[in-house]
């Protein structure tokens, strides 16, 4: 099919030499158009790749960068979840296998002259190990699973100044992209226990050793259990030679006379399975009881009295027993059993409801201190927990109006040395916790208290040879979840002399300014405990006894209310 231009050709060549008309210039547009809808030409193709490629360049960078960053930050994911599952590994270890291994910390350059300098400004610290420290090796490989990261984990325990309390510090680091990358955590750890407190307590028989009655005679023999633990019940049972004697009936003495008419006994106690039980005691709570049994015979018995918890029976600290007593049934004049005394309740015996005693004879001592007005003096002992022969304890209980101690006196430092008491490095300053230089007793009271007055401190000690003195300061420790802060409110030093002898002095005090204990009774509120500390600035082989017959030292201060 022809078209105007085809039909114009031979025209066109006919005119060729004349002046183009508008015909052939229609007819060449037309030819043009029709030569530019057959495609692309190379240099638009040209055009159209360079602007993809920066486009696409662009994007591919963006894609990478995303994908480092996600990398980056699942590698940084896999960091915090390493340091969260060792901190909480090491929290579950018992306390006293916090420590790092003493070969490692000797290998390691970081630690200097014993210390290691905590990272974040906390500063450095002592190096807590151990030859038996379970942070070994301290410095491991750990390589990730998913992505095969290799980090490098470090593990570090110190003494947090002036507290018993271990600082655990994780450090780990990696290399992604060629770059170092550390993320640091750590945690404070004390020494508390876990589930249901262990039982503590304590049987004490407050005679000479010795009970002489004539053949056919009732032998009477008074002693206290002193509950320093969970509330709790206990089988009592008379040993000798490692036997149960289950001749002996144990009953309650609510009066702590010692002792009853042998024609009007009371009900004994109630027998659980053929052996004797408390009923519950109440935890700082001390009741006595009186086991007693009938021989006809001369005969020489040597027993102890023991108890074992009910409530634990297999726990480590579960049973308890008297110094060996001597028993004996001979003719010839002997001293009849105590007058039972009036039918007043006996300090600290168990009631419904467990009330420190406020009984004279606890404060019998204190004649030379003389409270302000409306003030009450009280006694405070100063105790050693748990019972029995410890190793150095840093803080222990001062207990209000309680008479009663252990019967033997006891050695309180047997991770220093195998002696009677508690050795105080000389050096200590009472402006720091307790610890191996510095002894301290606190007690919470358990209502707003106001402390003010005259003070005494009596204390028992012994030292070796020339003279030492003793720093004694009277103070309150509050604590806080961020901070433990110790203020002096009365501070006194004795120069005493030393011979190598247990001596006792009187150090009296004096409290100016009247300040208040709280206990922590809401969800916010802070508790402030009544502290005493004791330090020796110089001196050779210091030692205190506390919590013993033969140790009379105590704190006799006036308290508002």
């Amino acid at each position: 099919m022809s078209d105007g231009c085809s039909r114009g050709r031979s025209t066109v060549k006919l005119l060729a030499n004349q002046a183009e008309s508008p015909i052939m210039r229609w007819c060449a547009g037309k030819r043009v158009g029709e030569h530019r809808d057959e495609g692309f030409s190379l240099v638009e193709v040209l055009v159209a790749m360079a602007v993809a490629a920066v486009i696409l360049t662009g994007l591919l960078g963006a894609t990478i960068a995303a994908a480092q960053a996600s990398l980056s930050a699942r590698i940084d994911q896999q960091a915090g979840e390493l340091l969260t599952k060792t901190i909480e590994d090491t929290r579950s270890l018992d306390y006293g296998a916090v420590a790092m291994a003493t070969t490692d910390v000797a290998a390691d350059p970081s630690v200097t002259a014993g210390k290691w300098t905590v990272p974040n400004g906390v500063g450095a610290e002592t190096v807590v190990a151990a030859t038996t420290g379970a942070i070994t090796p301290h410095i491991t490989q750990v390589t990730a699973n998913t992505n095969q990261t290799s980090f490098e984990m470090r593990r570090y325990v110190t003494q947090v100044a002036g507290s018993t309390a271990k600082r655990v510090t994780v450090v780990v680091s990696w290399q992604v992209a060629g770059q170092s990358r550390e993320r640091t955590a750590s945690t404070i750890i004390v020494n508390t226990r876990r589930g249901l407190p262990l039982p503590r307590f304590d049987l004490s028989y407050p005679g000479g050793g010795t009970t002489t009655v004539n053949p056919g005679g009732q032998a009477q023999i008074p002693f206290k259990i002193k509950n320093l633990g969970a509330r709790d019940s206990f089988q009592l049972k008379v040993m000798s030679d490692g036997v149960w004697r289950n001749l002996w009936d144990f009953y309650p003495d609510p009066t702590c006379a010692g002792g009853f008419d042998p024609t009007a006994m009371p009900s004994p106690l109630t027998k659980v399975s053929g052996v004797y039980v408390t009923g519950d005691l109440f935890p700082d709570s001390i009741t006595c009881f009186v086991v007693t049994r009938t021989w006809d015979q001369a005969i020489t018995y040597n027993i102890t009295i023991t108890g074992t918890s009910t409530k634990q029976p297999t726990a480590s600290t579960a049973v308890s027993s008297t110094a060996p007593i001597t028993v004996i049934w001979q003719s010839g004049a002997v001293s009849p059993p105590p007058t039972p005394a009036s039918s007043t309740p006996a300090p600290g015996s168990t009631s419904a409801t467990p009330t420190p005693s406020t009984t004279s004879r606890c404060v019998q001592a204190s004649s030379t201190v003389t409270p302000p007005s409306g003030y009450t003096l009280h006694r405070f002992l100063l105790q050693n927990v748990p019972a029995g022969d410890t190793a150095t304890v840093a803080v222990n209980p001062l207990q209000k109006d309680d008479c009663a101690v252990q019967y033997l006196d006891h050695k309180y430092s047997t991770n220093v040395d195998q002696e009677v008491g508690r050795a105080v490095a000389t050096g200590g300053s009472t402006n720091t916790a307790g610890g191996a230089d510095v002894a301290e007793w606190r007690w919470l009271a358990p209502v707003i208290t106001s402390i003010q007055g005259a003070a005494r401190v009596d204390l028992h000690y012994r030292c070796d040879s020339g003279s030492a003195t003793l720093n004694v300061a009277l103070g309150d420790w509050n604590q806080t979840s961020n901070n433990n802060q110790w203020t002096s409110r009365a501070t006194a030093t004795a120069n005493v002399t030393c011979n190598g002898s247990w001596e006792t002095v009187s150090v009296p005090l004096t409290v100016s300014t009247a300040f208040t204990l709280r206990s922590k009774t809401g969800a916010n509120a802070v508790p402030t405990y009544l502290s005493l500390r004791v330090a020796a600035s110089s001196g050779s082989g210091v030692r205190l006894n506390y919590d013993a017959n033969s140790a009379p030292s105590a704190l006799f201060v006036g308290t508002k209310p």
